[in-house]
């Protein structure tokens, strides 16, 4: 067992103003469906002139949502060249070779984490994952071998999970339509 500060940096999001004009693409919860995938639609902006080049987000950083009702994890994969994250997420820079950025955001979407997540969340009307306690919290780190087997088992379940509600949506498509043909 690992502590996350001895595998990852973390650092706060950018707390700028959304706009259409003018700016770096600014990262939302919103640009990221239910799966976790990013929508890369109707991004927004925020001025540039106060970011710096830390703030921008680099291939393989994890963006992890600390504010609000749905604490989740995504791997940004660099789909924008430019793009900050805004303060909604906390942005986990690996520092160690033992850990792949796929698994750490599969082990902070478990079952588990999300249930002690929603244990240290603090705040009444918004909750708020403190950083002293994320930083704080132990990782289970197997073999990169065994991280890799994790990874492509959990994208097949995603994968499922995609195909499933779509099989869903025809089904009830073809259903509705059936039905009213009936009715004509």
């Amino acid at each position: 067992m690992k502590k996350i500060k001895e595998l990852v940096d973390i650092r706060f999001g950018v707390n700028g103003k959304a706009t259409n004009e003018g700016g770096i693409p600014y990262i939302q919860g919103k640009d990221f469906n239910g799966f976790g995938q990013f929508k890369n639609k109707e991004i927004f902006l925020t001025k540039k002139d106060a970011i710096t080049e830390k703030y921008l987000l680099k291939k393989d950083d994890i963006l992890f949502a600390g504010k609000g009702s749905r604490n989740y994890a995504v791997v940004w994969n660099g789909e924008i060249s430019e793009a900050v994250a805004s303060s909604t997420f906390y942005v986990l820079t690996l520092k160690s070779k033992d850990i792949l950025p796929e698994f750490l955001a599969w082990y902070l979407n478990s079952d588990w984490v999300q249930s002690f997540l929603r244990l240290i969340a603090k705040g009444a009307t918004i909750s708020n994952i403190p950083k002293k306690e994320l930083q704080g919290l132990s990782v289970n780190v197997p073999s990169i071998e065994e991280q890799h087997k994790i990874v492509e088992v959990d994208k097949l379940r995603l994968k499922e999970q995609i195909l499933m509600r779509q099989l869903a949506k025809n089904r009830d498509l073809l259903v509705r339509k059936l039905l009213s043909n009936k009715i004509k």
